[in-house]
């Protein structure tokens, strides 16, 4: 190109030589000489100020279109111009670096900013890892890795290696450079990531070509902010696990409380009713007997009720329980819920639309989620419960009322674990987990609930069932 640019800058220079002297013409070689700086550097202007130099002494010096120079003026006019090329040359590659080194400073500032708005963001250790090494990569223009102490890595060319340089480094806090303090070949180079007083991570940068300083520079100061967020990260993680264990605890002793109290008032009536039987079973007529064997049958009911309402918490609370997904007829999930109160199923009056199409879900669970919707219907509503299915769209929609005093102010926290609602709403006792179990089990399936009071009185969850593929998925 700088070639180009001096064969140009003498045709230019031979159109106008009939207005101007060999001295004036000299000028339109400074043009490649500039340009030749700007554009490529220093040396690249060196030689295009040769090659000008030369060229006017073939073209504009006696004897002409040789390069012999006969006269001492001459030659002192080709060497000043050739000074003064060189002295351009320098200034103007001069000029080039800085506004390279601008330049590249700039981007750097950019992708150290870009870094900090990551890891402010960033609250998981894969996050910062990736951002660390997506920086260092960015900026170096190479691969680059970051390895923990455990040899988990992030970014490519881990092997042996880089195992070993990168322990090195994690090992003495100090920068590895290979060609300095290799214990074995290696062509990486790592800086300690220290946070909380120890060095637990390595960031490392291909170092197969001489490292640059200002990529030194740059893998200090992103091994300084990767040190700050994971030490963050740690911190927010311990605290995080501490809040967790003073709810477990919390919520271990809130059931415990809970548990005790409800379970004892349908054990107490149950004994009770027994020991009357018992012991009076004589003096009781056949309709007293009866009656009291009916209590007893229900509070039992309650008891199981109970029971397997724990045995639902412990379901999602401690293992995962696979949902599996199959398809079912609503009119089918209808009956089957229907003959969980049998031989009560009067007390539950269903009506299910005509043509209504198949949904995906787990029969079993589905079931079990809204026996308890349709439980908490009745101990707080009282009979009959209506339960409604209707196609909306392509879903299918179940909704199960009562004619109970309503859900409160808001009807959404009675999902939430051990919230049984106001204390003077006439709810009969409960653990306060039926509700918080159904929503837990129909959202593993893809489904939907809510609740609302309705404007005649009483309470509606609406249940809402979309088409979902056969798949096994997992609640906990």
């Amino acid at each position: 190109m700088t070639c180009v640019l001096i064969a140009l800058a003498a045709l230019l220079a031979r159109a106008a030589e009939a207005w101007l002297d060999p001295q004036s013409l000299a000028l339109f070689f400074v043009v490649p000489i500039v340009v030749a700086a700007i554009r490529y550097g220093l040396w690249a202007s060196l030689g295009a100020a040769l090659l000008s130099a030369l060229a006017i002494n073939y073209l504009y010096v006696e004897p002409r279109y040789t390069f012999v120079v006969a006269r001492a003026q001459d030659a002192a006019a080709l060497l000043l111009f050739s000074l003064v090329g060189a002295l351009v040359s320098a200034i103007a590659a001069r000029a080039r670096a800085a506004a390279l080194d601008a330049e590249r400073r700039a981007r750097e500032a950019l992708l150290l900013q870009s870094l900090a708005t990551r890891l402010a963001a960033s609250g998981a250790e894969d996050e910062i890892a990736d951002a660390v090494v997506d920086s260092l990569s960015a900026l170096s223009g190479r691969a680059a890795l970051l390895v923990d102490a455990s040899d988990r890595h992030w970014g490519s060319g881990f092997g042996d290696a880089a195992r070993a340089a990168a322990r090195w480094s994690m090992s003495t806090k100090q920068p590895f450079t290979p060609s300095l303090d290799a214990p074995s070949p290696s062509s990486w180079a790592f800086w300690p990531v220290v946070f909380a007083g120890r060095s637990e991570m390595a960031l490392g940068v291909n170092a197969a070509e001489p490292l640059a300083p200002e990529i030194r520079r740059a893998a200090e100061q992103i091994t300084a902010q990767a040190g700050v967020a994971m030490e963050r990260a740690r911190v927010a993680r311990t605290a995080e696990a501490a809040r967790l264990e003073v709810e477990r605890e919390r919520l271990k002793t809130e059931l415990l409380a809970g548990v005790s109290h409800d379970l004892r008032t349908p054990l107490s009536m149950i004994v009770f009713t027994l020991q009357s039987l018992q012991r009076f079973a004589a003096d009781h007529p056949p309709e007293t007997r009866d009656e009291l064997l009916a209590l007893a049958e229900a509070e039992a009911r309650r008891l199981a009720e109970m029971v397997d309402t724990l045995l639902d918490a412990s379901r999602i609370g401690v293992a995962a329980a696979p949902v599996r997904i199959e398809t079912i007829a609503p009119r089918d999930l209808i009956a089957r819920l229907r003959a969980e109160y049998a031989p009560s199923a009067n007390i539950v009056d269903a009506q299910v639309a005509e043509n209504l199409p198949l949904i995906s879900a787990d029969l079993e669970l589905a079931v079990r989620a809204l026996a308890n919707v349709v439980s908490n219907a009745l101990r707080h509503g009282g009979a009959p419960v209506r339960i409604v299915a209707s196609r909306r769209g392509g879903e299918v929609v179940i909704e199960i009322s009562d004619t109970g005093p309503g859900l409160g102010d808001d009807p959404a926290r009675l999902f939430e674990r051990f919230v049984r609602g106001a204390p003077d709403d006439g709810r009969a006792p409960g653990l306060g987990l039926g509700l918080t179990m159904a929503r837990r089990f129909l959202e593993a399936q893809g489904a939907r609930i809510v609740a609302a009071n309705r404007p005649e009185g009483g309470a509606v969850f609406t249940i809402t069932f979309a088409a979902a593929v056969k798949e096994v998925v997992y609640v906990g």
